[in-house]
Order: structure tokens, then sequence, then C-alpha cells
């Protein structure tokens, strides 16, 4: 599984589709929409996971949606666009994260769920339990807005 990940920083961000200082960098899929609020314009890296650095083809390949990096604050935002499964994006936040840990050393590392359904799903204690695990996690429902 970890062969298909990138080995490099530098192969990483050359899958970046957004290379820039934009205000906003906006990262939709499954009707759920994450907006990140680059106010400072600082340099930013938008990288689409599912379906360019992983081909949509290795369906038993977990993985996050989308990856923000703010290279001025050294920061990475993975991004998980959800319907209604959020367990499933657990296991795809942290495959993501230990897959990605490599090549952003340095990088203080976010994860965000964003989902779209009206569930009750997010007060189970499992839910709670991975939320006190894991305090860089914030789910949220669509739309998120955040300044990065």
């Amino acid at each position: 599984m970890s062969e298909i990940w990138p080995k490099s920083y530098e192969m990483l961000v050359g899958y970046a589709e957004d290379k820039h200082t934009n205000s906003v960098y906006v990262s939709e899929e499954n009707h759920c929409k994450h907006r990140a609020i680059n106010s400072d314009r600082d340099y930013v890296n938008h990288i689409k996971i599912d379906g360019r650095v992983i081909p949509k083809a290795c369906r038993d390949t977990k993985r996050t949606d989308f990856l923000l990096l703010n290279e001025t604050k050294k920061s990475a935002y993975f991004i998980e666009l959800k319907g209604s499964h959020i367990k499933d994006a657990f296991e795809q936040l942290e495959v993501t994260d230990r897959c990605l840990k490599p090549v952003l050393k340095g990088y203080i590392v976010h994860w965000r769920i964003i989902y779209h359904s009206r569930t009750t799903r997010l007060r189970t204690n499992e839910v709670n339990q991975y939320r006190r695990k894991h305090p860089c996690l914030i789910i949220h429902n669509t739309p998120m807005e955040e300044h990065i």
C-alpha cells in the first residue's frame, strides 16, 4: 500500500492544482464543501489526494479527499468530505497521515471531516473517544469555513 504514496515532499507538491497565494481555497465533493480562507495571502499548495495522488483505480487504498499545505505557516490540513459514514473517515485520515508523515516533517497536522447528512452518529461513544484521542480533528457539517 505505501509504495503508491509519494516518497518525497517534491513529488507530493508536484500534484498540487493550486500553488498560489489565493485568498480562498475550496475543497468540494459529495455535496460537502470546505473553504479555507487565506487572509494573510500565505503560499498554499492545494492537493487532491483521492483521484490525483492516489488514482481511483486503487480502491483498496484508504485516503483522504484533499490536502492543503500552508507553506508559510507549515500547517497541513487533511480534509475528508463525507456523506454519512463518519467512522470510515477515521481510517482514511489515519492512513493518509501515516503514509504522508515522512514527507511532511515539520508540519503541524490538522484533520477535518466535513459531512452533509443529518446524523446522530456523531454522538456515539466511539466518535467521542476518537475526538479525545485526536485533538487535531474537527468534525463539522457542510459547509465548513476556516482561516488557515
